[in-house]
């Protein structure tokens, strides 16, 4: 089946609904206006909001691609509440995003439960990280948050809280930090 919309074009196997509502069994691919494209095995699509399925269900747009087992979006928000994977492109290599669940907004990502960030020669590790973007959703700033760990060649320790520019690859500790080299805590 293929169709069109208010929101972008499809392709999907079987497909039924009406008006308001409708759902379109795998494999779903389905390419919005917006920029972003959608791949997964079963779509529902109620009016502004869509939830997107598969193993995975994948969203990419811009300079990102994430996937999870379920991606629900509704206006501006997509959230991955089952689970995150994927990739950031950025000006000193793509970035690689792990998290329990996450969600996107047009200015950030956050993710929460054990969440895993790697740049080129570094990693990331926290409870949260909010990852913000500036004008044309590029990469801005890197803010972890809980039992963050960090290693690479922005330094190695542990503390509270930590935010990066991967662009200067200078890090700032906050709160209480132990390090593992002299440049981390000034």
């Amino acid at each position: 089946m293929n169709g069109r919309g208010e929101e972008g074009a499809f392709s999907a196997g079987a497909g039924q609904g009406g008006a308001k509502a409708w759902t379109f069994e795998g494999p779903v691919q389905a390419t919005l206006f917006n920029g972003g494209v959608l791949k997964g095995q079963r779509l529902v699509w109620e009016g502004e909001a869509w939830i997107l399925t598969g193993r995975p269900a994948v969203w990419t747009r811009f300079r990102e691609r994430l996937s999870g087992p379920k991606v629900i979006r509704s206006k501006d928000q997509v959230e991955f509440p089952d689970g995150l994977a994927g990739q950031l492109q950025a000006s000193e290599g793509d970035i690689s995003l792990r998290a329990e669940r996450g969600e996107s907004q047009p200015d950030r990502i956050t993710l929460q439960g054990h969440v895993a960030c790697e740049g080129l020669g570094w990693q990331v590790g926290a409870d949260a990280i909010t990852v913000h973007f500036g004008p044309g959703r590029v990469l801005k700033r890197i803010q972890a948050r809980g039992g963050v760990t960090l290693r690479g060649r922005m330094g190695e320790g542990r503390g509270e809280a930590l935010d990066v520019d991967p662009t200067s690859q200078q890090v700032k500790w906050q709160g209480r930090v132990k390090g593992l080299s002299e440049d981390l805590v000034k």
